[in-house]
């Protein structure tokens, strides 16, 4: 009787230890979600609109590159009616530097910072983020927040198109 009880605290721990490392996981990884539509697809016209989402929300088009601790992403704007717009991986190679600093309650409250170097006691699920010139490490939950604290303006996925047609004289 001794060893099933044994056997069962045993098993019973096991079970919440697994289920405590999988919480402790969910918690400080965060995975963005990269999704793609197309218009005109299959023909010479095609065009590709990508969007990330975050936990079912969409990271608003206002970040020129935007890295969650696996994969960049960098914005695209289209200048043709066919091409890429939006969000996409970026194939390169960033190594973003540590800061002797660390982060401050009043920053871990508002769910982000300013600045290129990661501060020490940065979560592990936060993000990393840029534009025009400037970078952040932000909660995915706080995104749309900061972009509106900073009045970050959006990124147009389409640039303006020229469109240079004929002049046509009249024939006389």
């Amino acid at each position: 009787m001794n060893k099933i009880s044994n056997i069962i605290f045993i098993l019973a721990f096991a079970v919440s230890t697994m289920t405590g490392c999988y919480t402790v996981k969910a918690q400080t990884e965060t995975v963005l979600e990269h999704r793609i539509t197309y218009d005109a697809k299959g023909t010479r016209s095609e065009s590709r609109h990508g969007y990330l989402y975050v936990d079912g929300n969409a990271v608003p088009d206002v970040f020129q590159l935007v890295y969650d601790g696996q994969k960049y992403y960098s914005f695209r704007t289209r200048s043709n009616m066919w091409g890429d717009d939006g969000y996409h991986v970026a194939y390169r190679d960033l190594e973003i530097p540590r800061s002797d600093k660390s982060v401050t309650a009043q920053e871990f409250d508002r769910g982000w910072y300013l600045g290129k170097k990661k501060k020490s006691g940065t979560p592990k699920h936060w993000i990393y983020v840029e534009w025009n010139q400037e970078s952040a490490f932000t909660a995915p939950s706080a995104l749309t927040s900061m972009a509106e604290d900073l009045n970050l303006r959006p990124i147009n996925r389409v640039a303006r198109l020229k469109l240079e047609l004929p002049v046509r004289r009249n024939p006389k």
